[in-house]
C-alpha cells in the first residue's frame, strides 16, 4: 500500500474527529455526524488497502507455488521419460 494512501486516510480519520469534536463542543450534531461518517470512511479506506496488499501477497505466494509445482512435474516427467528409454 502506499504510504501517500495510507496517509489521505488518516488524515480523513483525523478530520473526522475534529469534526466529532468541534460538533460535540458546540452543540452541532450535524457536524458531529458528519465527522463519524468521516472517520468510518478512513478507517474502511484503510481496511480496503490492507484487503488489498494481502491479496496481492497471495496472487504472488499462489503464482510461486504454481512455478515450483510445475518444476516438479517437469522432473518427474522427465524421470520417466529416461525410465521408457532405458537411460
Amino acid at each position: 500500500m502506499a504510504l501517500d494512501e495510507t496517509m489521505k486516510n488518516k488524515a480523513e480519520e483525523l478530520t473526522g474527529k475534529a469534526k466529532e469534536v468541534a460538533g460535540k463542543v458546540t452543540g452541532d450534531q450535524d457536524l458531529q455526524a458528519e465527522g463519524n461518517v468521516d472517520q468510518a470512511s478512513g478507517k474502511a479506506k484503510e481496511v480496503g488497502n490492507k484487503v488489498s496488499e494481502k491479496l496481492d501477497d497471495a496472487k504472488e505466494a499462489v503464482s510461486d507455488a504454481a512455478d515450483k509445482l510445475g518444476a516438479h512435474v517437469k522432473a518427474a516427467a522427465d524421470k520417466v521419460k529416461d525410465a521408457i528409454s532405458g537411460e
